[in-house]
């Protein structure tokens, strides 16, 4: 080879080498649904949890059937996931045991909290009934993601689950931001 060629292949190979991948798009476009610091600190999921997780990423037709979610919700993401839980949890026993009816309330937020100084926002809120908090969460979070792979629900900006600080033990969530 000559070094001219040789000189080519080289610079071209560095080029291919250094150039840097464009950036990814905001984690917010790849998770519709963000749990991170809802749950507090420790606890392992339980079985059950662990298996709806599974169910929604494997079986989510399956799992929307068993749950009685049969009207596909799409629009404003708040009233979108309220819809999908309200019939889950009033089609389904289980459901129905572990939690009361979801409701849409209003927070007032402290200055810094939520990127909001101080203004009301909507979220929705899901009662506990038998259920312990973190596994709460958890098959909410299940319900929904298997909605969205099932393709029965269509978050435009997505939810973001609140830390147990802010609401005081019964999960909620709300719109990203």
């Amino acid at each position: 080879m000559t070094d001219k060629l040789q000189y080519n292949i080289r610079s071209t190979i560095k080029n291919l080498i250094s150039e840097r991948p464009k950036r990814q798009q905001s984690r917010r476009k790849l998770d519709p649904i963000i749990t991170r610091g809802a749950y507090g600190s420790g606890g392992a999921p339980s079985s059950a949890a662990r298996g709806a997780k599974a169910r929604a990423e494997n079986d989510p037709q399956g799992l929307m059937k068993d749950l009685g979610i049969r009207n596909k919700q799409s629009g404003d993401d708040l009233d979108a996931a309220l819809a999908i839980l309200t019939q889950a949890i009033s089609s389904n026993k289980a459901m129905d045991e572990a939690y009361t009816a979801p409701k849409k309330v209003e927070l007032k937020t402290k200055n810094g909290e939520d990127g909001d100084d101080g203004k009301t926002i909507e979220a929705i809120a899901v009662p506990l009934a038998v259920i312990d908090y973190k596994n709460g969460i958890r098959f909410i979070d299940a319900t929904l993601q298997g909605a969205i792979n099932a393709r029965m629900l269509t978050l435009v900006d997505g939810i973001r689950f609140l830390p147990p600080s802010i609401s005081k033990y019964v999960p909620m969530f709300i719109k990203q931001q």
